[in-house]
């Protein structure tokens, strides 16, 4: 007589997929919910990311976006008193070598009056890295589009509070993924952060910021093939900073 049929045995692959939620809470007390993986790939070389994912991960991921608008030729006192503003598209003014070009290079973006008076952490953010008290620790790049942390472990312990209530510095790396920071990997500015409208000496522009609505909870592989070069951009859009 035969006995029961044996059942293959299954192995459980890692759930690359699981999330854990997260709450988080801005300036206006507006609850705030972000996510974040059990597995990083942030830090691995770009083919170690993607090997690194099986193939249901793949699909869901995608490399991270870095068309730039430049804003660097508003005025900023204009933007208070303006209903939109003028940007350039990166790519067209480096094709041309900086010239002004056709009006369908020109991007618009509608200013919203009502952001104007509020304290965000963006705003917050440029407070302190034009009254900082130790570069050593935070600091503008030269070309004043994007920023860098120098110390990480003396930037919590010192300076994060003024930012989050948090002394997580994960929490300050969600922060920036929610107001739509995104980290440089090249090798000239790599770890730094920079956002189309956090440029040094704009704080009127700064608060035409925005958050990002991350739907599908995974945010995007590296892509320093298409990092913005700024050294390029500033010598043909320089900001002129008072």
């Amino acid at each position: 007589m035969k006995g029961p049929k044996k059942q293959p045995m299954m192995i459980e692959e890692p759930d690359f997929d699981r999330m854990e939620a997260i709450s988080l809470v801005d300036d206006d007390d507006r609850t705030i919910s972000s996510t974040q993986m059990h597995i990083d790939h942030t830090f691995l070389p770009y083919d170690d990311q993607v090997s690194s994912l099986t193939k249901s991960t793949k699909r869901k991921h995608s490399l991270a976006n870095h068309s730039y608008i430049d804003f660097s030729r508003v005025e900023d006192e204009k933007v208070v008193v303006s209903t939109f503003i003028e940007g350039e598209k990166l790519d067209a003014i480096i094709n041309v070598g900086g010239a002004i070009y056709e009006p369908h290079d020109f991007v618009i973006h509608k200013v919203k009056p009502t952001t104007q008076n509020r304290i965000t952490f963006p705003t917050k953010l440029m407070s302190l890295l034009d009254n900082n008290p130790d570069p050593n620790v935070i600091t503008w790049l030269p070309h004043g589009r994007a920023f860098i942390l120098k110390d990480n472990t003396r930037f919590m312990n010192e300076l994060s509070s003024f930012l989050c209530k948090s002394n997580s510095f994960q929490s300050f790396q969600r922060m920036l993924n929610i107001w739509g920071f995104k980290r440089l990997t090249g090798k000239r500015d790599k770890g730094a952060y920079y956002h189309q409208m956090f440029l040094k000496g704009r704080p009127n522009l700064v608060k035409e910021m925005s958050i990002c609505k991350n739907k599908n909870g995974i945010w995007p592989l590296a892509n320093p093939a298409r990092e913005p070069d700024f050294y390029l951009l500033s010598t043909l859009r320089p900001l002129h900073i008072a």
